[in-house]
């Protein structure tokens, strides 16, 4: 399993109503937008917007990370 199912992303934020969540990823990972959709004043879905450069100063911006893809 490369990707962590779009359920447990959901169950992630909705169980951590204190924090704000910045997705990264590619231009084909649709289910960021579903994402960001159903949690839109907590969830800002950057996926495909960020150059690699620009995607490492979010990440060195950010409080915590989770990865869960290869």
């Amino acid at each position: 399993m490369k990707r962590w199912p779009l359920s447990h992303w959901k169950g992630l934020v909705d169980q951590s109503p204190e924090l704000k969540f910045i997705v990264l990823g590619g231009k084909g990972d649709d289910f960021c937008q579903e994402l960001e959709e159903e949690f839109p004043d907590r969830v800002q879905n950057l996926a495909g917007t960020l150059s690699l450069e620009e995607s490492s100063w979010v990440v060195s911006k950010s409080s915590a990370l989770v990865s869960a893809d290869t």
